[in-house]
């Protein structure tokens, strides 16, 4: 009767052999896909932060051009506060005309400076959702391979299951 009990615990113990024999390699692949993750998610993390650097220097060019427009309009009107009028120190003509001449350079300056930053921007959105697009993909296929990995592990250690039961049933069946 020990015998029979000796080909049981064997059959059992040869089932989580295998087990622990093939569960790690499934869990390696599984975690390398996690990594992977992981590493896409510091990697999207830089790119929102690229594209956050992108926008702030767009916005900052804007500003700096509605600044130069509003510096441009007080120097063409002269100084007009009341203080001028009454001592006389109103800029002449000539050195108005210069002021506005070189602040027009400027806002054509800066006018050029949004049109670059716009179109950096614009071209690191496009690379952005290609990128993006590219890992959905890969996600597709990463989680399809893996839950087929899975499902096929969950099927060989079912037939193991049945064959170690079937051999204990039987080892069960001859006992006197």
């Amino acid at each position: 009767m020990p015998q029979f009990f000796r080909r049981a615990v064997h059959n059992r113990s040869v089932t989580g052999q295998w087990g622990c024999k093939v569960l790690p390699r499934w869990t390696r692949s599984v975690t390398g896909q996690f990594k992977e993750y992981l590493f896409f998610a510091a990697a999207l993390q830089q790119l929102c932060s690229g594209h956050e650097a992108r926008q702030l220097a767009l916005e900052t060019a804007e500003d700096t051009l509605n600044n130069r427009i509003a510096e441009r309009k007080r120097a063409a009107a002269g100084k007009s506060g009341l203080m001028s009028r009454l001592f006389g120190t109103t800029d002449p003509d000539i050195v108005r005309d210069q002021a506005t001449r070189a602040l027009d350079a400027k806002i054509l300056q800066d006018q050029q400076a949004i049109d670059k930053a716009k179109m950096d921007l614009e071209d690191f959105t496009k690379k952005v959702s290609i990128e993006i697009e590219h890992f959905y993909k890969q996600k597709d296929k990463d989680l399809h391979e893996s839950l087929v990995g899975f499902i096929s592990l969950q099927v060989k250690a079912a037939k193991k299951n049945l064959q170690a039961w079937t051999q204990i049933k039987e080892c069960l069946q001859n006992m006197p």
